[in-house]
């Protein structure tokens, strides 16, 4: 038995094939919505092997040398420059403020080439 084409069973068997293809709005997990904050999803992290912890990594970040205490500069540099203090004194900021970005820059570096075992 053939069905006319207007029919109802072949209208619904045409909606029922052009919901089940993906679209932009077609939930990517199943629809299986996870109500977590970004803070609970950092936390739940998995650390790799015996590595450190993330407040291990951040007081190494802040205390790991003396050229950190300079890290001060970094926000008095975007602070100057958003109220317009004097060029000199934002220049002498940023300057400061980039001393222990680019040490930090460095570790880090060296740290991700030991994880990727590269390092020597």
């Amino acid at each position: 038995m053939t069905l006319p084409r207007n029919s109802s069973l072949s209208l619904l068997c045409h909606l029922a094939m052009a919901t089940s293809n993906p679209s932009e709005r077609t939930p990517l997990l199943n629809g299986a919505v996870t109500e977590s904050s970004t803070s609970e999803r950092l936390v739940s992290l998995p650390t790799v092997g015996d590595g450190p912890s993330w407040s291990d990594s951040f007081g190494f970040l802040f205390f790991g040398s003396y050229l950190n205490i300079l890290l001060v500069f970094v926000p008095l540099s975007y602070i100057s420059h958003i109220l317009y203090w004097d060029a000199a004194l934002r220049f002498s900021f940023s300057f400061l403020a980039i001393i222990p970005l680019a040490q930090v820059w460095i570790t880090r570096l060296i740290g991700l080439s030991c994880f990727l075992h590269t390092c020597s």
